[in-house]
């Protein structure tokens, strides 16, 4: 696994060994940033169930004015520190929380904190059939709190497989959606105007 563009681009990231932990590939990556483009320039970023890092590091690279990257456990949170470090960024810039994605956005919302771009890739859920998904993803555009951090030009880009058919609630709007194999990648939009910093 590597960075695909900006300051950084080319370096190799180090991967967790084992199957704890599912790792946006490359390509998927590219995808997402080549759409995003120079809007990542400036913006702060939080990137939940983060696993490797790369999501976070990749906007760093690109010029993100700032990234927290949240990931629920120790030895996968020492691989980001690992990559963080290696890629010569420092705190308050590029920063990383050990904790649960629900509970750490709970938190940031309670403190008022808005973020421009919210990536979030967590475990795939299972296929849904005739029943609503009951997946991390779904939990997640659910929450409240997610969008309680989000402003009205903020983005989510959210990662799920593409078997779970997640239910988009009123409160977003589904910018794009695209497939890639098992993953689905979603954009979405609050569509509850609120003021940015």
């Amino acid at each position: 696994m590597r960075i695909i563009g900006g300051s950084e681009s080319g370096l190799r990231l180090a991967t967790p060994k084992g199957s704890g932990v599912r790792p946006t590939v490359d390509r998927v990556r590219e995808a997402i940033f080549n759409r995003l483009a120079a809007d990542i320039v400036g913006a702060k970023i939080l990137d939940l169930f983060s696993g490797t890092g790369a999501i976070g590091l990749e906007s760093a690279s690109r010029g993100a004015g700032s990234v927290l990257s949240v990931e629920k456990s120790p030895r996968h949170a020492r691989i980001i520190d690992q990559n963080i470090r290696q890629c010569g960024y420092q705190r308050p810039r590029v920063a990383l929380k050990l904790g649960c994605a629900f509970r750490s956005i709970e938190q940031l919302a309670s403190l008022g904190e808005y973020f421009d771009f919210v990536f979030a890739d967590p475990p795939f859920g299972d296929k849904t059939s005739g029943q609503r998904s009951q997946s991390m993803a779904q939990r997640l555009i659910d929450d409240p709190n997610l969008l309680a951090i989000t402003h009205a030009r903020s983005v989510v880009v959210l990662g799920h497989a593409s078997r779970d058919e997640i239910e988009i609630p009123g409160t977003w709007h589904s910018l794009k959606q695209n497939r890639y194999g098992d993953a689905t990648i979603v954009y979405l939009a609050n569509k509850i105007s609120k003021p940015t910093h």
